[in-house]
């Protein structure tokens, strides 16, 4: 066998369909599609946009899908929404910030201990109070504040 000859004898790589073929491609595709959404009762769904065929989805909201919104539909849709905008965000309080830092997480926790500290200084200690319980109490708040002043500030 010559080079040739095997050559001849192979089809061409072209992969070109020919229109019979395209045809019998496209309907085999076309039976090949599942309806997974065929025991679903669409009346009870809030939003059916991801399950309604397409030239549907393009009536419901007045769309082409080459052109887009018609300029009329676009003059309308910003008369009733509004433009097309993100709201800015509503600037923070930082007094409400503070408080909050002041009485949330661990520092409730130092406050129970400074409160203790100060119980411990006077009401409960000795008849001669120690003054480290008084000093580790203004301590204890002083953390506290400035802790709370930094993360309301961050």
């Amino acid at each position: 066998m010559n080079a040739l000859a095997v050559a001849g004898d192979e089809q061409p790589s072209d992969h070109r369909f020919s229109g019979s073929s395209r045809k019998k491609s496209q309907a085999r595709r076309q039976s090949s599609i599942v309806d997974l959404w065929a025991t679903v009762d669409r009346s009870r769904l809030e939003q059916d946009v991801h399950i309604i065929p397409l030239d549907e989805l393009y009536q419901r909201f007045h769309t082409h899908p080459r052109d887009g919104l018609s300029s009329a539909s676009i003059a309308d849709a910003q008369a009733q929404y509004g433009l097309n905008k993100i709201v800015p965000p509503k600037p923070p309080r930082y007094l409400w910030l503070l408080f909050k830092q002041l009485f949330m997480g661990f520092n409730t926790i130092l406050w129970v201990a400074a409160i203790f500290a100060f119980l411990a200084y006077k009401p409960f200690g000795d008849p001669i109070p120690s003054i480290t319980n008084l000093a580790l109490g203004v301590v204890l708040v002083i953390v506290i504040t400035c802790n709370s002043i930094l993360n309301a500030y961050q």
